[in-house]
């Protein structure tokens, strides 16, 4: 997760396993245990975000984490809502504005 030579145009990889543990999560929506790994990989990057250059995202990731830290239970009756704001809030963490400037 951490390369201090890595450009810092360029998006981080350690956005994909995220990015993808967000996906699982949608496909099996709210799986405990996928809920978990999206969760604890949300937490982890909001940790390093400024190793990998961001400048930004802290604040997109703890609302990631916000989100995935609900129950099955907490997201009953707006399992739309939480889809579309996980894949929104993903997407923002791709978008160049959050990338450091050089």
């Amino acid at each position: 997760m951490t390369n201090s030579n890595r450009p810092v145009t360029s998006l981080p990889c350690c956005l994909d396993p995220l990015e993808a543990a967000v996906h699982d999560l949608l496909v099996n929506f709210w799986h405990e245990p996928l809920r978990a790994r999206a969760y604890g990989l949300a937490r982890e990057l909001s940790a390093g975000c400024p190793v990998c250059g961001f400048k930004e995202s802290s604040p997109l990731l703890r609302s990631l984490q916000s989100m995935l830290s609900l129950t099955a239970e907490d997201t009953r009756g707006i399992q739309s809502f939480m889809a579309e704001r996980l894949r929104e809030l993903v997407g923002l963490l791709k978008e160049p504005p959050h990338r450091a400037s050089a």
